[in-house]
């Protein structure tokens, strides 16, 4: 099972209500809420560049994990908009490399126009 923003939020809630209830019952009367509000409007753009090609939906989608992990963490903190600028196959011959960075630079600029 992947954890995400989610299943985390709900484990901190789990936990605030063990400790508020063992508060309760000492005679303490709090109100705890560690859940960060979500930061509507601010996107998170990350640039990534892999040596082989395939992770961006490809076969090798499964194994790019830093992908998953950053959004978990972004999306603990409350961002909702995480955008991936990825350029693939950076270690291959210099004329597939040209024209792999030429296509995400350009896949870049119309993800942050949007």
């Amino acid at each position: 099972m992947e954890l995400n923003a989610i299943h985390l939020a709900v484990l901190a809630e789990d936990v605030l209500a063990l400790v508020e209830a063992d508060l309760d019952a000492a005679g303490i009367k709090v109100e705890l809420d560690l859940r960060p509000a979500p930061i509507t409007g601010k996107s998170v753009y990350i640039a990534c560049a892999y040596g082989s090609g395939g992770y961006s939906g490809g076969p090798l989608a499964a194994y790019d994990l830093m992908r998953s992990y950053l959004i978990l963490l972004f999306g603990f903190v409350g961002f909702t908009e995480v955008h991936f600028l990825s350029v693939e196959a950076t270690t291959a011959d210099a004329d597939t490399v040209a024209r792999n960075l030429g296509s995400a630079k350009q896949r870049a600029k119309t993800t942050i126009a949007a």
